[in-house]
């Protein structure tokens, strides 16, 4: 009888040390849900020198000056992403003055292109040299470019935040 109490403590035992080990991973599991999942596919660092040369290539041999001095958004997108979808309809209903913009596609972005109401010249990374450079992990991949740096970048649609960050360094229209 003493065996079998002694059997059961110890199972007992065991059983709530595998309770606490699963109540630890949840809790562990949750906090990494609630952490921005995105942030992990952030590719080359802010403050980083924009690969101007590739640029060059995207704008077809326009000089890149003005779009690496910015404020420009450089979007890398693909038709088959449906948060690049997302991502047009959310660029169509804002405000972009005084922000250059450059969506960049693999694929030509055909059918995002036809969603488009936003003026932004349209490029195709064919070769796949620019995801290459700028380190795209996934899309949507929004970077803000200004005075030459990458200064702010965000993985997916929801790109507000980018956006206010961008229209900060608009500089004002002299009124008079």
């Amino acid at each position: 009888m003493i065996e079998a109490v002694g059997a059961l403590a110890v199972l007992s035992m065991v059983l709530s040390v595998f309770a606490l080990l699963l109540s630890i991973g949840a809790v562990l599991r949750a906090q990494r849900a609630q952490a921005s999942p995105m942030e992990s596919y952030k590719s080359i660092p802010d403050g980083s020198e924009v690969p101007g040369d590739v640029l060059a290539k995207l704008l077809e041999g326009d000089s890149p000056y003005e779009w690496l001095e910015g404020p420009t958004l450089l979007s890398f997108v693909s038709d088959s992403c449906p948060a690049c979808l997302e991502l047009v309809v959310a660029l169509n209903q804002m405000t972009l003055k005084g922000l250059r913009l450059l969506i960049v596609a693999p694929d030509g972005a055909t059918d995002l292109r036809v969603s488009a109401t936003f003026l932004a010249l349209w490029a195709t990374d064919s070769d796949r040299q620019a995801r290459t450079r700028f380190e795209i992990k996934a899309t949507p991949h929004t970077f803000l470019l200004h005075q030459g740096r990458i200064q702010a970048q965000h993985v997916g649609s929801a790109i507000e935040g980018i956006v206010s960050k961008g229209m900060a360094t608009v500089p004002a229209t002299p009124t008079g």
